[in-house]
């Protein structure tokens, strides 16, 4: 079956790292390197595991904010579309309170991406040089398990996000540029266990639903 010049969810088409496949005799090369600019920008909903954001100095050194966000979803039906190492990714990230905020980080293409195996992607950003992310992480493992794990300092770049004290809901959306946005829910109505919440620390943790923020 003739199948080129079609999106398979990433640039390099079949068998790259987080593309679609073709079962059978199907011709997929070349593949389109961009998403039709009419197909549907999809949005898939991830179980998280915890939302976390620390600011120990309550507002007065932004330097010292760390936020951490994980996703770990059990018999996963999402599936991981698109290539960060090629296109980039962004990543939202949003708490909700008295005080609320949210604020985009980009993730650009190139060398700090990698592979991991055939089945997810991590950026590494140990000195800052793209900004405050220190850590990103997306895969679906061979036994359905959907993972994700973010890492933002401040030390390392400008981070707005602080606790909202008291905190209601927080969560964070992954796009994969060219690809699929993930989205986190903590509280509100994905549930969750609010286990601090002041001036310096809002987590959350162990949300029983899913949802976009």
């Amino acid at each position: 079956m003739n199948a080129e010049n079609n999106w398979w969810g990433c640039a390099a088409g079949p068998p790259g790292a987080g593309c679609d496949t073709g079962t059978g005799n199907v011709d997929t090369s070349p593949a389109a390197a961009v998403p039709n600019s009419c197909a549907p920008t999809v949005t898939a909903t991830v179980r998280g595991k915890v939302f976390l954001v620390r600011d120990p100095s309550a507002g007065a050194d932004p330097t010292r904010r760390r936020l951490l966000v994980l996703a770990r979803e059990l018999a996963s039906g999402d599936m991981l579309v698109g290539n960060p190492i090629t296109n980039g990714a962004s990543i939202k990230i949003i708490a909700n309170g008295v005080t609320s905020s949210s604020q985009t980080f980009s993730l650009p293409a190139g060398a700090q991406w990698r592979a991991i195996s055939t089945f997810g992607f991590k950026c590494r950003d140990s000195l800052g040089t793209n900004g405050p992310v220190k850590f990103a992480q997306i895969l679906k493992t061979p036994s359905g398990v959907f993972l994700a794990k973010v890492l933002i300092l401040g030390k390392h770049g400008s981070v707005t996000i602080a606790p909202p004290n008291p905190g209601t809901d927080a969560g964070m959306i992954f796009t994969i540029n060219s690809g699929e946005s993930y989205c986190l829910k903590f509280g509100g109505s994905a549930g969750g266990i609010i286990t601090a919440g002041n001036a310096t620390v809002f987590k959350v943790k162990n949300p029983t639903g899913e949802g976009c923020p």
